[in-house]
Protein backbone atom coordinates (compact mmCIF):
# COMPACT_ATOMS: atom_id res chain seq x y z
CA UNK A 1 0.00 0.00 0.00
CA UNK A 2 2.54 2.07 -0.70
CA UNK A 3 1.26 6.04 -1.16
CA UNK A 4 -1.74 5.19 -0.06
CA UNK A 5 -1.26 8.65 2.14
CA UNK A 6 -0.92 11.21 -0.21
CA UNK A 7 -4.69 10.89 -1.19
CA UNK A 8 -5.95 10.79 2.29
CA UNK A 9 -3.24 14.01 2.68
CA UNK A 10 -4.80 15.50 -0.23
CA UNK A 11 -8.36 15.45 0.75
CA UNK A 12 -7.36 17.16 4.58
CA UNK A 13 -5.56 20.00 2.28
CA UNK A 14 -8.80 20.16 0.07
CA UNK A 15 -11.12 20.13 3.09
CA UNK A 16 -8.69 22.85 5.17
CA UNK A 17 -8.73 25.36 1.91
CA UNK A 18 -12.34 25.00 1.57
CA UNK A 19 -12.68 25.60 5.63
CA UNK A 20 -10.91 28.28 5.22
CA UNK A 21 -12.09 30.30 1.95
CA UNK A 22 -15.88 28.95 3.20
CA UNK A 23 -14.77 31.11 6.45
CA UNK A 24 -13.08 33.95 4.57
CA UNK A 25 -16.52 34.82 2.37
CA UNK A 26 -18.58 34.40 6.04
CA UNK A 27 -16.07 37.94 7.14
CA UNK A 28 -16.55 39.46 3.83
CA UNK A 29 -20.43 38.92 4.07
CA UNK A 30 -20.79 40.34 7.85
CA UNK A 31 -18.95 43.55 6.74
CA UNK A 32 -21.07 43.87 3.84
CA UNK A 33 -24.50 43.80 6.03
CA UNK A 34 -22.79 45.61 8.71
CA UNK A 35 -22.23 48.59 6.11
CA UNK A 36 -25.73 47.91 4.72
CA UNK A 37 -26.95 48.26 8.14
CA UNK A 38 -25.11 51.44 8.20
CA UNK A 39 -26.06 53.02 5.69
CA UNK A 40 -30.01 52.58 6.04
CA UNK A 41 -30.08 53.64 9.63
CA UNK A 42 -28.04 56.58 9.19
CA UNK A 43 -29.99 59.29 7.29
CA UNK A 44 -27.62 60.76 4.42
CA UNK A 45 -28.87 62.73 1.14
CA UNK A 46 -26.20 60.95 -1.21
CA UNK A 47 -26.87 57.96 -2.92
CA UNK A 48 -24.65 54.95 -2.87
CA UNK A 49 -23.69 52.41 -5.27
CA UNK A 50 -23.72 49.69 -2.32
CA UNK A 51 -26.35 47.20 -3.57
CA UNK A 52 -26.68 43.91 -1.42
CA UNK A 53 -26.28 41.52 -4.62
CA UNK A 54 -23.01 43.25 -5.90
CA UNK A 55 -19.26 42.13 -4.83
CA UNK A 56 -18.27 44.72 -1.98
CA UNK A 57 -14.43 44.71 -2.59
CA UNK A 58 -14.84 45.33 -6.27
CA UNK A 59 -17.70 47.39 -6.96
CA UNK A 60 -18.35 49.27 -3.93
CA UNK A 61 -17.35 53.30 -3.71
CA UNK A 62 -15.45 54.33 -0.50
CA UNK A 63 -14.13 50.95 0.65
CA UNK A 64 -10.90 49.85 0.31
CA UNK A 65 -10.88 45.67 1.53
CA UNK A 66 -7.60 43.72 2.51
CA UNK A 67 -5.49 42.48 0.00
CA UNK A 68 -7.10 39.19 0.40
CA UNK A 69 -10.78 40.97 -0.58
CA UNK A 70 -12.27 39.10 2.40
CA UNK A 71 -11.89 42.30 5.04
CA UNK A 72 -13.67 45.86 4.11
CA UNK A 73 -9.97 47.72 6.22
CA UNK A 74 -11.19 50.95 5.19
CA UNK A 75 -14.35 53.49 4.67
CA UNK A 76 -13.88 56.92 3.34
CA UNK A 77 -17.18 58.69 3.28
CA UNK A 78 -16.22 62.62 3.66
CA UNK A 79 -19.16 64.59 2.69
CA UNK A 80 -21.80 62.30 2.56
CA UNK A 81 -24.54 64.13 3.70
CA UNK A 82 -24.92 61.89 7.01
CA UNK A 83 -27.16 63.42 9.36
CA UNK A 84 -27.61 62.11 13.46
CA UNK A 85 -25.76 60.05 15.34
CA UNK A 86 -24.02 56.96 14.48
CA UNK A 87 -26.66 54.11 15.33
CA UNK A 88 -25.11 51.24 17.55
CA UNK A 89 -23.89 47.92 16.13
CA UNK A 90 -23.93 49.13 12.71
CA UNK A 91 -19.73 50.01 12.59
CA UNK A 92 -18.42 47.69 15.24
CA UNK A 93 -18.78 44.18 13.02
CA UNK A 94 -15.80 45.85 10.63
CA UNK A 95 -13.74 44.11 13.59
CA UNK A 96 -10.51 44.65 10.42
CA UNK A 97 -11.40 48.72 9.77
CA UNK A 98 -7.69 50.28 10.34
CA UNK A 99 -9.39 53.84 8.61
CA UNK A 100 -12.59 55.92 9.25
CA UNK A 101 -13.23 59.14 7.31
CA UNK A 102 -16.45 60.90 7.94
CA UNK A 103 -15.26 64.25 8.19
CA UNK A 104 -17.77 66.86 6.48
CA UNK A 105 -20.81 65.08 7.80
CA UNK A 106 -23.58 66.41 10.18
CA UNK A 107 -22.55 63.08 12.35
CA UNK A 108 -23.46 64.28 15.97
CA UNK A 109 -23.39 62.51 19.64
CA UNK A 110 -20.46 60.51 20.34
CA UNK A 111 -19.52 57.48 18.97
CA UNK A 112 -21.67 54.26 19.88
CA UNK A 113 -20.22 52.34 23.18
CA UNK A 114 -19.58 49.43 20.73
CA UNK A 115 -17.24 50.65 18.28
Amino acid sequence: MEGSGIPCLSFLVGMFLLSEITAAIVLVENDKQALLHFVNKLPHFHPFNWDANSAICKNWTAITCSEDGFRVITLRLPGAGFNGPIPDNTLSPLTALQILSLRSNGINDTFPMDF
